[in-house]
């Protein structure tokens, strides 16, 4: 018998199943690593099947506990919403933290010489990263009601 190596695990697929033992103390723990087993073994696949397992993993990195329980139970699908999409790009842009911070924000990194135009669209600075030279600027997202008792970057 040929063994084949196990090939490493990529940082996407250590944060995904990072996101999923969280989970470890839900009556439905078990149903979502039945869906990490499927996931990872399709992931290694060269057909559309791998497509399919990163969707699913990106769908679960970025969607909250409490909806992806509900999709376990079958009370909703895991389809993406407005604010997941968000997520989703704040993971890929290395900015989960501050998305996290700011769920009702719309944020992009951009380059320091670049906050100009943006502040002109009223953008304001949520961060900065000197090493990168980048500033994180945010606005309230399209559709989105900013609630009454949500942090806004003004009062910090």
């Amino acid at each position: 018998m040929i063994r084949v190596p196990r090939r490493a695990i990529t940082e996407h697929e250590r944060f995904f199943l990072k996101k999923v033992t969280t989970f470890k103390d839900s009556p439905l723990y078990g149903c979502l690593k039945d869906y990490e087993k499927e996931i990872l073994r399709k992931l290694t696949t060269t057909d559309e099947t791998s497509l399919w397992a990163r969707d699913m993993m990106d769908r679960i990195i970025c969607m909250p506990k409490d909806y992806i329980e509900g999709w376990l139970a079958g009370r909703n699908s895991l389809g993406y919403r407005e604010c997941d999409k968000r997520m989703l790009a704040a993971y890929y842009g290395g900015f989960l933290e501050l998305q996290e911070k700011y769920p009702y924000f719309d944020i992009h990194k951009i380059s320091s010489n670049m906050l100009p135009v943006y502040e002109s669209y009223n953008y304001v600075v949520l961060g900065r990263n000197k090493k990168e030279k980048a500033v994180f600027v945010g606005k309230l997202a399209d559709g989105e009601i900013f609630p009454c008792d949500a942090i806004t970057p003004a009062a910090m």
